[in-house]
């Protein structure tokens, strides 16, 4: 399997299990290029799989304010089994105003997936690509192999990481979707490193058209360290390892009376003198019989690693999602069919509220309109279509629960 170390793993036919997804931080060891190409990551701009004809600001945009959305993560998922989606990578988009979460019943409108797809043997990509991962050469020999193996390297927004139409008239090389965000990038860094790009030795000729030749200006020596923008979250990898269910059903008892603590805590913290009275046997029966069952199995599932950020399904077997409550879950006839192909979509991945956590988006002041979700849960092509040839990139099917 392609990159085997950031893929998530796909198990022999027959066999069901779960994949854990961790944020954790790039370090040095992490080459620029696959941090950007074939990756699983959340935050930052997103790393395009195929880099021509990339989703536009109009097709990823936020139906309630107009605005782009914001790059949450991708999910790189190759399925080895098939040469049409040896490398297969699934990107997911947000709207960050939680104002137009909350007034959206319909989760396409404030959130996009996209999936893309290719063959091993395809334009952009040497075939030896994944091995390169491997490679134990210092950081900027790697960098240089890197740029010998991409073909064509793509040209997206600086900003927000979608098709960059305009390009820069003073570096020639940095490339925007719209003239607000190249004001943007210009307040927040690009003028101190605009002149310099000029004569960046890696940079794209500014008379050459789009797609630019393999020499990319990300790894252009004037270029200033990434800086953060409002439209982008913190970046980290994602690193994924198998849910241990041997594991789960020995600490189970020990879980159980976890929980049952923290229920009478919460319980106690909320008895009037009057309660008092009342059999403690028989009040705690009737606790248990207020929470949601579906949030205790949430809780108990997630209990062993509660920093998981994403749920991974696979294998040929039934799947099924792993809800955070009873109201608001999705049932079959609300998932749409692939509208490429018509097949019935599959449950694929499950993005948890702990991510929000990492990405340092908080409520202030009780604000009850910030960013938040109890799940989202994504389903994708049952069949992995290839998409038409006027197009890379195919829309998927988004479900989000709230607690």
């Amino acid at each position: 399997m392609a990159n085997e170390a950031q893929a998530v793993s796909v198990q022999k036919k027959g066999e069901e299990n779960v994949v854990l997804g961790f944020v954790r931080q790039f370090d040095e060891h992490d080459s620029d290029f696959f941090l950007r190409n074939f990756s699983s990551k959340t935050g930052g701009l997103p790393s395009w799989l195929i880099p021509e004809e990339i989703p536009t600001r109009e097709q990823v945009k936020c139906e309630v304010c107009s605005k782009p959305l914001s790059f949450l993560l991708q999910l790189y998922a190759p399925l080895g089994d098939r040469e049409d989606t040896y490398h297969r990578m699934i990107y997911v988009f947000v709207c960050k105003d939680g104002i137009c979460h909350k007034n959206s019943s319909d989760p396409h409108q404030v959130f996009k997936v996209f999936r893309g797809q290719l063959k091993r043997k395809n334009p952009y990509y040497d075939e030896d690509i994944s091995d390169s991962e491997e490679d134990d050469t210092p950081l900027e020999e790697r960098k240089k192999k890197d740029m010998d193996l991409v073909k064509i390297a793509g040209t997206i927004c600086e900003v927000c990481g979608l098709r960059g139409t305009k390009r820069c008239g003073g570096c020639g090389h940095v490339r925007y979707c719209e003239k607000d965000h190249q004001m943007l990038d210009w307040s927040t860094g690009h003028d101190r490193e605009c002149k310099n790009m000029k004569s960046c030795p890696y940079a794209p000729s500014s008379t050459t058209p789009p797609p630019a030749p393999p020499s990319h200006y990300l790894f252009c020596p004037f270029r200033l360290p990434k800086r953060k923008l409002p439209q982008t979250f913190i970046e980290f990898k994602i690193e994924t390892e198998d849910e241990d269910l041997e594991e789960l059903k020995r600490r189970e008892k020990e879980v159980e009376e976890k929980m049952s603590k923290m229920m009478n805590e919460t319980k106690l913290l909320n008895k009037t003198p009057k309660e008092d009275e009342v059999d403690d046997e028989e009040e705690t029966k009737k606790e248990k019989e207020k929470v949601d069952k579906y949030f205790m199995e949430f809780q108990k599932r997630i209990a062993i690693n509660n920093d998981q950020v994403l749920r991974y399904y696979h294998g040929e077997g039934e799947r099924e999602e792993l809800w955070v409550a009873t109201k608001g879950q999705a049932k079959e006839s609300d998932i749409n069919n692939c509208q490429n192909c018509g097949a019935k979509r599959r449950l694929e991945f499950q993005i948890l509220s702990q991510l929000l956590y990492y990405l340092k988006v908080e409520a202030k002041d009780n604000n009850k309109d910030t960013l938040d979700w109890g799940t989202l849960v994504i389903y994708t092509c049952s069949r992995n279509c290839s998409p038409p040839s006027n197009t890379n990139y195919l829309t998927e099917f988004i479900w989000r629960q709230n607690f």
